[in-house]
């Protein structure tokens, strides 16, 4: 439906465009990987405002190699918000989840990216530190001049099959540690122990 390629390396951006986010990196990732890698490769970036990146995207030839999806709607069910069925799929055909956002206080699209299986490279800030683990469940890149080059030599590594495959195992067992029931029963007992000092 989309017109993407099953035979290519999938990234996969999800969130909304907002400058903190920083997609225009994206960008300068597909740019760099279309002139420099002998690479077949596309980015789906998923989030509200995203088609406000169309422009640029067209500008310099990245159609082909950029795919925008503007928001897919939460499932709210009687007791958890979930991603969308739509969302879920999009994580299930990628091969690697792409984090350029500069300022984050938890990534829950990190967990859901994980939890899909897929490696995660983002910047080294709070938030994603928090659930990155350095080349062990992806790659986390320091927030400066060779940012741009360092995401692109991270994706180019994360294009070989076996230490993809390896990773995406430990994305799995990260995301497991959030399930809805463990942080609850974390909580509870967080709770408890609080009540039972003011008592």
């Amino acid at each position: 439906k989309l017109g993407l390629r099953s035979e290519a390396l999938t990234l996969i951006s999800v969130g909304r465009n907002h400058k903190k986010k920083n997609f225009k990196a994206i960008i300068d990732i597909a740019k760099i990987l279309r002139e420099q890698f002998n690479i077949d490769f596309q980015f789906i970036i998923v989030g509200r405002g995203v088609s406000d990146l169309r422009k640029e995207v067209k500008k310099l030839n990245l159609e082909k190699y950029i795919f925008l999806i503007e928001e897919k709607k939460i499932k709210i069910t009687k007791d958890l918000t979930l991603p969308s069925l739509s969302l879920i799929k999009l994580y299930k055909i990628s091969d690697i989840f792409i984090f350029p956002s500069i300022i984050e206080t938890f990534g829950v699209v990190i967990i859901e990216a994980m939890a899909a299986g897929l490696p995660v490279i983002a910047h080294k800030v709070e938030g994603s530190k928090d659930l990155v683990k350095n080349n062990h469940n992806g790659f986390l890149i320091e927030n400066d001049s060779n940012n741009i080059k360092n995401f692109v030599d991270k994706i180019i590594k994360l294009s070989k099959e076996k230490l993809k495959i390896q990773m995406s195992q430990n994305c799995i067992h990260s995301a497991v540690k959030f399930d809805w029931v463990l942080i609850a029963d974390k909580y509870i007992k967080l709770y408890q122990k609080i009540i039972s000092r003011k008592i």
